[in-house]
């Protein structure tokens, strides 16, 4: 049997498993704020990011769906910016999610900000009739 405990946002989680081995992982992202993750990210083994992959018909159209997404992500309302990983296809656009203070709270989490603007990056997905592969 495998035990969960989580107890507060900066709390660890320990697995404990019966064989008396212990794995400690840290999560600083706040159960309710991963409850709120959308359909289709993946959430990280350590629950501080999501990211999703999208797949286009070209390169061109990946490149500009990445432009239109930092255009909003700039803006004055979301002022938050997404991590856009390496891709096997150049079709593809891998985001990743997540956040972090260098002086407050240096280990990554999965903040409101993550989800609002995964969020957002789907309705810039759904709003354009792309050609997909």
């Amino acid at each position: 049997m495998i035990r969960i405990l989580t107890a507060t946002l900066d709390a660890a989680i320990i697995l404990a498993i019966p064989q008396g081995i212990a794995m400690e992982l840290t999560s600083n992202s706040k159960p309710e704020i991963i409850a709120q993750t959308p359909a289709g990210w993946e959430l990280s083994n350590s629950n501080n990011q999501i990211t999703k992959l999208y797949t286009f018909a070209t390169p061109l159209q990946a490149a500009e769906f990445r432009r239109l997404i930092d255009i909003k992500a700039n803006s004055k309302e979301i002022n938050h910016h997404p991590d856009y990983n390496p891709t096997i296809e150049d079709n593809e656009a891998s985001i990743t999610l997540t956040t972090h203070h260098a002086k407050t709270r240096p280990v990554p989490y999965l903040g409101i900000n993550d989800i609002k603007l995964a969020k957002l990056i789907d309705l810039i997905y759904l709003e354009r009739e792309w050609e997909l592969k």
